[in-house]
């Protein structure tokens, strides 16, 4: 009886120390990273853009952009640029489904992460946007990091089922409402 309880345990403990952290099959951790600006590596997927597409409106408008990140022919993000006749304006992001979340700092603001950054799913925290400002002006109210910043990166994280996917989302955003979107990717996390 006291062998079987010892083998027992120490199969528990072999199975146990077999599987740790590791979702399985030698799974790395630089497999379960996305690096900021890499748009190269194994499993990642990009727009491909050569040129930024660029929004340069000085007009009352609400010009939204559509974005698939994981390119399964659903709206993954909006881009939401807009000028008010009060002279309000700004550019803001939505994620489109409880799926999407993106990095936001300790105040709630969306990050602007540098090329090199690296991202995981616990090394930041991940929130749905519902109508986030990247860059807002309001009276004289500023809302949002991103009025200014050149060439800087929006962490995205999907999760469908048990799938996952990191991506990263390049902006420029010049004053306000005139942005350029640089390009963006995805990665298939294993």
């Amino acid at each position: 009886m006291k062998r079987c309880k010892i083998l027992l345990f120490t199969l528990l403990l072999i199975t146990i120390v077999s599987c740790g952290d590791d979702d399985g099959g030698g799974i790395t951790e630089e497999q379960r990273q996305l690096v900021m600006g890499d748009d190269s590596s194994e499993n990642i997927v990009s727009l491909g853009l050569t040129s930024p597409l660029v929004l340069s409106l000085d007009q009352v408008h609400i010009t939204p952009r559509a974005l698939d990140i994981n390119f399964d022919q659903t709206t993954d993000i909006t881009l939401n640029a807009y000028q008010e006749f009060s002279g309000d304006r700004g550019l803001t992001l939505n994620t489109e489904s409880a799926d999407v979340r993106v990095s936001v700092d300790e105040n709630g603001d969306i990050k602007a992460l540098n090329s090199g950054d690296i991202v995981t799913a616990t090394s930041e925290t991940w929130v749905n946007a519902s109508t986030l400002p990247l860059a807002e002006i309001a009276g004289q109210t500023v809302s949002g990091l991103w009025n200014g910043l050149q060439n800087k990166f929006v962490a995205v994280r999907i999760d469908i089922g048990t799938t996952r996917y990191f991506g990263w989302v390049e902006l420029s955003v010049d004053n306000y409402d005139n942005y350029s979107l640089h390009n963006y990717v995805v990665k298939l996390i294993p």
